[in-house]
């Protein structure tokens, strides 16, 4: 994908994942004034979209490529499969996305606390 590109829009249904190959995308959230925020960028080897996934919720921000990016999406069903077809492998990837949300929810805590010093 390129630079500019949209991989998923705020508000939009969130049916599929994507994993990050490689580049780096803009996280974006559109507030209720409609101002837009920078919450943060990613680079390569991780998750976007999972909350949607794991959640059946919308799109809580929106995802904009910064640099050449290569993803993977990985819809619903595709993950539904995945535990039908290969219990083994849909266990791994579980863990993954668990490893992931734990990491970003320990970074996020310590934003916060810094925020309060």
């Amino acid at each position: 994908m390129a630079p500019g590109d949209v991989i998923f829009t705020q508000g939009e249904t969130g049916d599929s994942l994507y994993l990050l190959s490689s580049g780096r995308v803009t996280i974006l959230l559109r507030t209720g004034e409609g101002k837009e925020l920078r919450l943060r960028s990613m680079l390569g080897h991780t998750l976007l979209g999972e909350m949607g996934v794991y959640r059946g919720a919308p799109r809580g921000a929106s995802v904009v490529v910064d640099q050449p990016t290569t993803v993977y999406q990985l819809t619903h069903a595709e993950i539904r499969r995945m535990e039908t077809e290969n219990p083994t492998l849909a266990h791994a990837f579980h863990k993954f996305v668990i490893r992931t949300l734990a990491s970003r929810l320990d970074f996020a805590n310590r934003e916060v606390a810094a925020l309060q010093r």
